[in-house]
C-alpha cells in the first residue's frame, strides 16, 4: 500500500527551477519515501515552447526539443523516445501528475537536490535532454525476444525489469 504525503504549496518550503520559484504552481509530494514533484509547471518553464495536453490521466507534452507523456498508474514514462522506470507509479495529482523529482529532472537534463538547510527542492539545467539512444534493428529483435522469452507472460513492469538487466 503506497503513502503519499502532500505538502501545501503555499507552507512548504520552496521548490525553484534554475533559480525560479514555481512553489505557488507545484505540487511536491512524498511517496514511499521518495520526493514526486507535478510534471506541468516543471516542463512549462524548461520548455516555454512546449504544449500540455492532459486527458483521462494521459499528459503528454511537445515542442521543438521535447516529446514526452505518462499515464496515471503506469510504472513508465517516456523523454524524447527514451523510457525511465518509475517504481511506485505515475501519481495523479490535482489536474496534474506527479513524477519522482530526481528521475524525471535527471531525464530533461536537470539535477534536483534538497537543499539541508532550507528544504527547498532545487533543480538546475546541467545539460541537455536525454534522447533515445539508437539500436541497429537486429540488435533490437533479439533484445525483444529475450525479453518475451523470460518475462513475455508478465505485466510491462516484469519485461522493463528483464530488459533493463539485459541491458
Amino acid at each position: 500500500q503506497r503513502q503519499m504525503c502532500i505538502r501545501d504549496s503555499r507552507t512548504t518550503p520552496d521548490i525553484t527551477v534554475n533559480g525560479t520559484s514555481i512553489a505557488h504552481r507545484a505540487t511536491r509530494a512524498t511517496v514511499d519515501g521518495t520526493v514526486y514533484l507535478s510534471v506541468s509547471p516543471l516542463l512549462s518553464i524548461l520548455f516555454p515552447d512546449v504544449t500540455i495536453l492532459l486527458e483521462d490521466g494521459r499528459l503528454t507534452a511537445r515542442g521543438d526539443t521535447l516529446s514526452f507523456e505518462a499515464i496515471a498508474g503506469e510504472a513508465y514514462f517516456m523523454v524524447n523516445d527514451r523510457y525511465f522506470y518509475v517504481p511506485s507509479l505515475v501519481v495523479a495529482q490535482d489536474n496534474d501528475l506527479l513524477l519522482p523529482a530526481e528521475g524525471f529532472a535527471k531525464a530533461l537534463g536537470c539535477s534536483a537536490v534538497i537543499d539541508a538547510e532550507t528544504d527547498a527542492l532545487v533543480i538546475r539545467q546541467v545539460g541537455p535532454v536525454v534522447t533515445a539512444k539508437t539500436y541497429q534493428e537486429e540488435d533490437l529483435y533479439w533484445l525483444s525476444r529475450a525479453i518475451y522469452s523470460e518475462s513475455g507472460n508478465q505485466p510491462m513492469k516484469g519485461r522493463i525489469a528483464v530488459g533493463t538487466v539485459i541491458l
